[in-house]
């Protein structure tokens, strides 16, 4: 099952001090102020009819960063 945080840490939580890692933070925090963006993409990614089975994979945020950094 996807879940929509981790609560390891993750690649988005240790940013470098260039351009990209201030950009990387600030997209962290607008959405950690954002919980609805979460849920949004947690529910468009969440199958209810496929059974749980194998491993976890990226949470929803993570998901959301990837393709927001595309």
């Amino acid at each position: 099952m996807r879940e929509t945080r981790h609560t390891r840490a993750s690649i988005f939580e240790h940013y470098s001090n260039h351009e990209y890692g201030a950009r990387l933070r600030k997209l962290s925090e607008v959405l950690d102020r954002q919980p609805k963006i979460l849920n949004l993409v947690a529910a468009y990614l969440i199958d209810a009819s496929v059974s749980a089975v194998g491993r976890i994979g990226l949470s929803a945020k993570s998901v959301l960063c990837c393709l927001l950094l595309k």
